[in-house]
């Protein structure tokens, strides 16, 4: 088992697509990563919102998705 998939706040989002929530004061910070060999990419960060409802990831999925297709192309 990887030392990513370990702690409960990190999440696998789908296609080589990572999640980490990082919880600060009254803000959340969600980070999405790939990992590229032995290296952890950081794709992009962004704010969530708070209270119950869930944030929709599906845009910020599309544009980490873009991300590593750029990064594929290096």
């Amino acid at each position: 088992t990887q030392a990513h998939m370990l702690h409960e706040e990190f999440e696998h989002l789908g296609g080589g697509i990572y999640s980490f929530h990082i919880a600060i004061k009254n803000k959340n910070i969600r980070i999405l990563y790939t990992l590229l060999g032995n290296n952890i990419i950081l794709l992009l960060a962004f704010f969530e919102r708070a209270g119950k409802s869930a944030t929709d990831y599906t845009r910020k999925i599309e544009e980490a998705n873009y991300r590593i297709s750029e990064l594929e192309e290096i």
